[in-house]
This record gives structure tokens, C-alpha cells and sequence, in this order.
């Protein structure tokens, strides 16, 4: 999304809103949708944590770096400190913190459960072609052969397997000791003699 976004002179305050709010945006075309709806996973970088006991904690903690990711990127400043204090160098008090973290939290990140304490993402189909359609079912297709085709080749191996002795047995501990060691001359030791 970026890379397009430079090579064709996008704006940046369009980039900006794009990523915060993409998903909001009306779009004239598919290509524009699927890049407005593109540009908000950048709300998800950073760390995340999708397992959590708490949910409300868990919530907390995504709109926190949601906030952090937005202050690093647009304001060249970190965030994160005024969700429990006033900043002491700039004129970010923790009620504007607050303010801007009722804004993510309004808007819907995590979906659901996938276990008792695991949470997913939101996931939002693409606008995709017709001939995009037809090679995702070629692919499945063109796999689906391959897989049948591996699983042939896997019982016709099962088949030639010999029950017996796989190979030599070196560790004998029963073995009789004959003659005196004689250190290789076929490589040299890697560490000291005897190896």
C-alpha cells in the first residue's frame, strides 16, 4: 500500500486518513475500496496480545498500541505514557489520552472468541476479479492432484519397506573389545586426537 502510495503522488493527508479511518471511507471503485480497507491494518502493527483472561483489558491494551503506532508515525512522539500520567515535556495530558482512545475503542479490532481467552482478528473480504477467482480455483484444484499423487507415491513406499534391520548397529554395549584404537587417518580431527 505505501510503496503504491508514493509512486503515484497520493496526497498525504489522504494517506493519513486512509489509514486511520480506510475502512470508513466510501470508495468509487473495488481497487479504491481494497485500498482504504488496505491501509487500516496499519491501526495493527506493533505487538499485539490476543490472549488475555481480561477482555476489557485485552481491548485496552490494543487501543494502546493503536495509539502509540498512531503518535510514533504522524506525530514523531510516543503516546503510551499518558495513559497514566500527563506528559512532562509536551502538552499531552492524560484526558486527551483518553479522548483519542474513545475513539479506538469505539471501533471494532478484535472479533469474538476463538477459545475461551483467545481473541481473532476482523477479517473483511477484498475486492477480487473474476480471473483472481479462477486462479485461486485452479490453484485448489492443481493442489488437490498434487496431494492425491503424494499420497499414492506415500503407499507404494509403504509397500517396498523391508521389516528388517534398517542398518548397521554401531553401539553394541555386549561387544567384545579386539585389538587397540587407531585414530583415523581418513580425515583430521576436528577438536584433538582420539576425535
Amino acid at each position: 500500500y505505501l510503496i503504491n502510495s508514493f509512486d503515484s503522488d497520493r496526497p498525504l493527508d489522504e494517506m493519513i486518513r486512509q489509514q486511520v479511518a480506510g475502512d470508513l471511507l466510501p470508495a468509487e471503485s473495488d481497487a479504491q475500496r481494497y485500498d482504504n480497507v488496505v491501509a487500516t491494518t496499519f491501526l495493527m502493527l506493533g505487538p499485539k496480545m490476543l490472549s488475555e483472561r481480561a477482555k476489557e483489558k485485552l481491548i485496552l491494551d490494543v487501543v494502546d498500541e493503536q495509539i502509540d503506532t498512531v503518535g510514533r508515525a504522524f506525530l514523531g512522539m510516543t503516546l503510551g505514557c499518558a495513559r497514566c500520567h500527563d506528559h512532562k515535556f509536551d502538552p499531552i495530558p492524560t484526558t486527551d489520552y483518553y479522548a483519542l482512545a474513545g475513539i479506538f475503542k469505539s471501533t471494532q479490532t478484535l472479533n469474538g472468541e476463538s477459545q475461551k481467552y483467545v481473541s481473532t482478528w476482523n477479517r473483511v473480504e477484498l475486492p477480487t476479479t473474476d480471473e483472481h477467482r479462477q486462479a485461486i480455483k485452479d490453484h485448489k484444484s492443481e493442489l488437490s492432484s498434487l496431494e492425491r499423487q503424494i499420497k499414492d507415491a506415500t503407499k507404494k513406499l509403504e509397500q517396498t519397506k523391508n521389516d528388517g534391520p534398517t542398518g548397521f548397529i554401531v553401539d553394541d554395549k555386549d561387544a567384545a573389545k579386539i585389538g587397540d584404537w587407531v585414530d583415523s587417518t581418513y580425515t583430521k580431527g576436528f577438536i584433538g586426537s582420539g576425535y
